[in-house]
């Protein structure tokens, strides 16, 4: 089996902390897609995809917790956070345009919506830039795994013709003496 490599732990710290927010996120984003469900009482087509963003949400969360050992499982990750971060942000641009927003659950609480859709969009893009930086030092740490000295060392040395001659002395003597 081969030998599992992690990045820098000081990187891979504040990465599962920004991480752990993202799960947050998509459960507050899920509530939202809800209340807005219940509030217009019906599931027509956006409320519905705000719901399935924060479920998307926290399968990308999901999904790097359990990729921290891979380079090719952060770049999944960061690939599903960027596209997941652009529907965001799309969402956010679409409540803080859309007018009638504040006349349908009131001027405080739509501030209040907007306000944290534009936090929770920060802390995705915050999330996405660690998730590059723990990428960049997952590939470092499997580059000076691969070329390390030491594990070198470690390898059988080759039979040359000095070491062969050797052997067939040592057989030789041992052969004598386990024929006695």
């Amino acid at each position: 089996m081969e030998d599992r490599v992690q990045g820098n732990k000081c990187i891979l710290c504040m990465f599962r902390f920004v991480n752990l927010f993202l799960i947050v996120i998509g459960l507050g984003v899920i509530a939202a897609g809800i209340y807005v469900c219940a509030d217009d009482s019906s599931f027509n087509w956006y409320n519905g995809s705000f719901t399935g963003l924060g479920l998307g949400i926290i399968i990308v969360s999901i999904i790097g917790h359990k990729s921290r050992f891979s380079q090719g499982g952060m770049t999944f990750y960061c690939l599903l956070l960027l596209l997941t971060t652009l529907a965001m942000i799309g969402f956010t641009i679409g409540i803080i345009v859309y007018s009638d927003f504040s006349n349908s659950i009131g001027e405080s609480n739509a501030n209040a919506v907007r306000y944290s859709l534009v936090g929770a969009c920060a802390l995705m893009i915050g999330a996405f830039v660690m998730g590059l930086w723990y990428r960049n030092s997952i590939k470092w740490a499997n580059f000076y795994n691969d070329h390390d000295p030491k594990r070198n060392l470690i390898n059988m040395p080759e039979v040359t013709p000095r070491t062969d001659k050797r052997r067939e002395e040592m057989n030789s003597k041992y052969a004598q003496l386990r024929n006695k």
